[in-house]
């Protein structure tokens, strides 16, 4: 079995353990520190939505809404990197970007 279909299942248990447990707030802590710790990528969190599981439980009060909010906060920064990642820029092709534009500015307006 590959390792994408294992998180998929993984995921998908840990959701049908939030949805069935909206009253036990340490069970779903306990899910979503579950899905903190597993290795997620873009493609896990497109197949199965559990985005909008975990984001609706940012309402919560206490911890499970401050764990919510750290793992949205996690995902939404990895799905940024993985964009620039495959629109092939790093913080280092971005810099050399910026000065090559620079120099084409500058070079124009002399």
């Amino acid at each position: 079995m590959s390792s994408t279909k294992l998180i998929v299942e993984a995921i998908r248990h840990y959701q049908h353990s939030i949805s069935n447990s909206q009253d036990d707030e340490v069970k779903i802590l306990w899910c979503v520190e579950q899905l903190y710790n597993l290795p997620i990528k873009v493609e896990h969190l497109q197949l199965t939505d559990v985005g909008k599981i975990v984001n609706s439980l940012r309402k919560y009060k206490g911890d499970v809404g401050l764990a919510s909010k750290t793992l949205v906060m996690k995902w939404k920064t990895m799905m940024v990197a993985t964009e620039k990642e495959l629109m092939g820029f790093t913080s280092e092709n971005e810099s050399e970007s910026e000065k090559d534009n620079d120099k084409e500015t500058h070079h124009r307006n002399n």
